[in-house]
């Protein structure tokens, strides 16, 4: 009643006493239970200090009953009935009792005894990502008076309702003033729902006191996203979050993804080998002079490239030499273009190409490089335009959008175009180390498959300042 601040109520004790012993009164009674136990002058201090006890720390005790009065004297109960022993009547408990009333202590003072103080509660962290993790909780609390802090304790309610009690450990100060701590381990979330713990902490005073100060519960959410900067909410979770579950896509060390990155050849590549499933090669021999064997892309470089989807520079880039062996080059490190992206998703899919006599977009003209990739592309609705070229330019008389095929894409724009393909995109036959991106609760908490933070795409990109592409080489056409 305390506790949910019901004190106005009082309760009244209907039966407290001591039981005597009977041989102490010279009984020869045997004792009718293990706590008849007590002398007379026993029985009459206790009851005293009960009533002094009472009214020092319980302001709800309303009224104390002695049991009893004079069944000592009651003729309808043999001699040795247990009720008897209780009976103050004529024994030193009744003029005890009487002299409390009749002239309390002169020195008496209720003694002062406060609840424990809650005064701060810290939480590590309110959210998590579905891999869950280790929820630290930290308790401020005092009680400097006679009953000190006894424990500091938390219920925790997890998502299936079920209930679990955590106790706090004793981490500085003393159990009058100090902080406590403890640490709650919360399960891997394999579901696309948030799951909701809610953490109640509070804490214990010692007895005889024992009264306890609730602090506020606190909901943490661990949530479906596999990283802490893509939530539910963000415009790509329904296409990154499906990919990262497959092994497709990695996120870097602290947790995040980083979506408004861009990202680089080899990246993509691998991205898109992963994602499509494809059978993976590792030939001996390089095809690429810059992606030796071994190498962190190579096997994704050799399988999209087996299979005619990339192709490579004839150097290595501005003011670099060429091959002596005459191998071209693919630059895995180069941030990979819209139009690039294009081309290479497209062959992925094994799509066949379209060349229609009048352009989709404004700045993708008929007959250019990656025309036919775009247009493919398009038709299969996993990219998109913009209203105008860029920041400056003007927008088409035709009201076409613009495509901006050498602009670079961010890592969540890619992450929807490639979700879109794989969607429209039969399985192969071969399995391969991912299947295509459907959610499930397969997924690697440390996985990281980008190399370098580096950038990404998707149908309706965000514009952004227009760079300069990267060279291309006549075989990257």
């Amino acid at each position: 009643m305390e506790q949910f601040g019901d004190t106005a109520k009082q309760m009244w004790a209907t039966e407290i006493g001591w039981a005597l012993d009977p041989a102490t009164i010279g009984s020869t009674c045997p004792r009718p239970d293990w706590y008849y136990i007590f002398n007379p002058q026993q029985q009459a201090d206790y009851l005293v200090r009960a009533y002094q006890w009472a009214r020092s720390y319980w302001p709800w005790m309303g009224a104390m009953f002695v049991f009893n009065f004079d069944f000592s004297e009651a003729p309808w109960y043999d001699q040795c009935h247990p009720f008897r022993f209780w009976s103050v009547k004529g024994r030193p408990a009744q003029s005890a009792l009487a002299s409390l009333v009749q002239n309390p202590p002169p020195t008496y003072t209720p003694v002062v005894d406060g609840p424990p103080v809650i005064h701060a509660i810290r939480y590590s962290q309110t959210t998590f990502t579905r891999w869950g993790g280790q929820l630290t909780v930290e308790v401020d609390a005092s009680d400097n008076d006679d009953s000190p802090i006894d424990s500091v304790q938390a219920n925790v309610r997890y998502p299936d309702n079920t209930n679990q009690l955590f106790v706090f450990s004793l981490v500085a100060g003393t159990n009058r003033s100090g902080t406590w701590r403890v640490t709650i381990p919360l399960d891997r979330n394999d579901t696309y729902q948030t799951q909701t713990y809610v953490v109640s902490p509070y804490v214990v005073e010692a007895y005889p006191q024992r009264r306890t100060t609730n602090g506020p519960s606190q909901n943490i959410s661990v949530g479906p996203n596999s990283f802490s900067d893509v939530p539910t909410g963000y415009w790509a979770f329904s296409y990154i979050e499906p990919l990262a579950r497959q092994g497709v896509i990695g996120g870097y060390s602290d947790g995040t993804f980083r979506p408004d990155n861009t990202t680089t050849r080899g990246q993509l590549t691998k991205i898109v080998a992963l994602a499509f499933n494809l059978p993976l090669v590792n030939p001996p021999t390089p095809t690429f002079a810059d992606v030796s064997y071994g190498s962190a892309f190579y096997t994704y470089v050799e399988t999209a490239a087996s299979r005619g989807i990339i192709n490579g520079y004839a150097c290595g880039g501005p003011g670099e030499p060429c091959d002596p062996q005459r191998r071209p080059y693919f630059r895995p490190s180069a941030t990979v273009t819209r139009g690039q992206i294009a081309k290479i998703v497209v062959l992925t899919a094994g799509w066949p190409l379209l060349n229609p006599p009048t352009p989709t977009f404004a700045d993708v003209p008929y007959g250019s490089v990656f025309y036919q990739h775009i247009e493919t592309a398009a038709s299969h609705g996993i990219i998109g335009g913009y209203q105008c070229g860029g920041p400056g330019e003007p927008c088409d008389p035709q009201r076409r959008p613009y495509y901006r095929p050498g602009n670079f894409t961010t890592r969540a724009q890619i992450c929807k175009i490639v979700y879109l393909a794989v969607a429209q995109t039969p399985p192969t036959s071969t399995p391969s180390p991912t299947p295509s991106p459907v959610p499930t609760a397969t997924a690697t908490a440390t996985a990281t498959p980008f190399a370098t933070p580096t950038p990404t795409e998707t149908t309706t990109p965000t514009p952004v300042a227009k760079p300069t592409a990267p060279a291309k080489g006549p075989s990257d056409r």
